[in-house]
């Protein structure tokens, strides 16, 4: 799984425009060559303890698909049981409405983070 990434999906992101825009944004970085497992949240908080068994899984990747609140739960989910000095890789889909956290690094969107990925 060292090479998989584990990509946490929130649907509601974005008003449910997630929702209707995943599917596709995951098959483009699957026909890019990237292999991932993704699973939907339905409650807030799942994201967190979905990247915990991830995580103890062996999964060491992880998307964030969705918008701040999506990032915020993997990195909560990660960081109580990361191996200390371990640097799990995180990237983001930014499907929500403010993705204020990725606008941080740069304003290019979707398209942006699907080619970096």
């Amino acid at each position: 799984m060292s090479g998989t990434f584990f990509a946490v999906v929130n649907p509601a992101a974005g008003g449910g425009r997630c929702r209707k825009l995943v599917a596709p944004a995951l098959d483009r970085l699957r026909a890019g060559g990237i292999e991932l497992e993704a699973v939907e949240t339905d409650a807030p908080g799942q994201g967190s303890r979905l990247t915990r068994d991830a995580y103890a899984r062996g999964f060491r990747k992880f998307i964030a698909v969705g918008g701040d609140g999506t990032a915020y739960e993997i990195v909560n989910g990660l960081f109580p049981g990361a191996d200390r000095g371990e640097r799990p890789t995180l990237g983001f889909l930014p499907l929500g409405t403010g993705n204020s956290f990725l606008r941080d690094f740069t304003d290019r969107g979707v398209e942006y983070a699907i080619e970096a990925l």
